[in-house]
């Protein structure tokens, strides 16, 4: 388990400054389509920050009055959810978003360069933006599911990779949408800071044999001897 230091922004959310992020966790996997990108991120509580500075002499939120703006503006309604997941792998195994095939090589090297654009929204705009409808009306496996005021939707999400000492700062970007209240618009938007990210690497998933995710990993990466085995993943040297 990886554990990175970070915060997670909801803007004009009740916490302007955000919220820490207690756990993350970056993996990827490798399977007969290509290499994949996984993240799994844990907030703090929402309101930690409340309770330091209650401690500290600092104030209560005791008589504050919640401004309008409805739920998402609303403490309380924040507190009955206590704190965000935003992950690929906590409810299912197979979301995460590509990040080279055999057309478009992996190269590790180049990481730092990258920016990856995931679950595009159809429109720009923010208010009538939804996730895109496949044939039949059937709606799309997201690559990332959230919990947070409830089992929302999340999307439009721009990630950047910055590998440093010690692990990668990973800038993320994305939009959400209250599904859990009925709401399918993407009007909310979330920034993410994670520090000292340490990548789990590309671990073969269930029923893969080894020496074809090997070979699988030549197929998909423009350098494989970048990468040692280590149990079931490759992990960069």
């Amino acid at each position: 388990m990886t554990r990175s230091a970070g915060r997670i922004v909801f803007a004009d959310n009740p916490w302007p400054r955000g919220h820490r992020i207690e756990r993350a966790v970056w993996s990827g996997r490798i399977d007969d389509r290509g290499l994949w990108f996984d993240l799994h991120v844990e907030s703090a509580r929402y309101d930690e920050d409340d309770d330091v500075r209650a401690a500290a002499g600092d104030g209560s939120d005791e008589d504050v009055v919640d401004p309008p703006g409805g739920d998402w503006a609303a403490k309380a309604v924040w507190g009955n959810y206590h704190r965000c997941s935003l992950s690929s792998t906590k409810w299912r195994c197979d979301g995460g978003f590509l990040v080279g095939t055999a057309e478009q090589r992996f190269d590790w090297a180049d990481l730092a360069g990258q920016r990856f654009a995931v679950d595009p929204l159809p429109s720009t705009r923010a208010t009538t933006a939804q996730l895109p409808r496949a044939a039949g009306d059937d709606q799309p496996e997201p690559a990332f599911n959230i919990y947070l005021l409830g089992h929302d939707t999340v999307g439009g999400h721009r990630l950047r990779f910055t590998p440093g000492r010690g692990g990668a700062r990973i800038d993320w970007e994305a939009r959400i949408a209250l599904t859990y209240a009925g709401d399918q618009r993407f009007i909310h938007r979330l920034t993410a800071h994670i520090d000292a990210a340490r990548f789990e690497g590309f671990r073969a998933v269930d029923g893969l044999p080894p020496d074809v995710a090997s070979d699988l990993l030549a197929v998909f990466t423009t350098d494989p001897s970048v990468y040692r085995r280590r149990g079931t993943a490759f992990v960069p040297a």
